[in-house]
């Protein structure tokens, strides 16, 4: 099962942030999202209660912004990077 890593942190903006694909996991309760960060694309597993299925996105929380990109905390770490990944503004649902 996926784990969250506790993306709750006091005094940070929750938002959604866009899946380009997702998968079926493991198990039932949880899914393989790809998104597309500033650096790429990343997948990662997160547990079915972080998705909104009908908009398409995962829910998650801003760290940091820059001019054009927001650093996001994920529910959870991707295959690749960390759970804090830079996203630019266009992919974020503030």
């Amino acid at each position: 099962m996926a784990r969250s890593n506790g993306n709750k942190e006091k005094g940070h903006q929750l938002v959604d942030i866009r899946y380009s694909e997702i998968k079926n996991g493991q198990f039932s309760d949880e899914a393989i999202v790809t998104l597309v960060s500033s650096a790429g694309s990343i997948s990662m597993l997160i547990h079915c209660s972080f998705l909104d299925k009908s908009k398409q996105t995962i829910k998650a929380s801003i760290i940091d912004q820059k001019a054009d990109r927001y650093l996001v905390g994920l529910p959870n770490e991707t295959f690749t990077t960390g759970s804090k990944v830079w996203f630019p503004k266009s992919v974020v649902v503030a």
